[in-house]
């Protein structure tokens, strides 16, 4: 969840209302996977009146999910393929 949030943060600033509507959750949970990637260092926000914006610093993060998830397939289909057949 956390992942797609940041991909969506990718692109644009989002307040967590847009953001939790396009992922698919209550804003609540959103609001609180937002508070975990900004502790995290990954996103900042921005208050604006009553809105609060959320935009992506490091976006690094999503070259190493990427890389993380390939390195995983390559693992999983690697033992496939040697998985002996009865």
């Amino acid at each position: 969840m956390r992942l797609f949030m940041l991909e969506k943060l990718k692109d644009r600033p989002w307040c967590v209302c847009e953001l939790a509507a396009e992922v698919g959750i209550e804003k609540s949970v959103a609001s609180k996977h937002l508070s975990q990637l900004k502790s995290a260092g990954l996103i900042e926000d921005e208050k604006r009146g009553t809105l609060v914006e959320y935009r992506l610093v490091a976006p690094c993060i999503l070259e190493m999910a990427a890389c993380a998830e390939g390195a995983i397939l390559e693992s999983r289909r690697k033992r496939l393929d040697v998985v002996p057949t009865a």
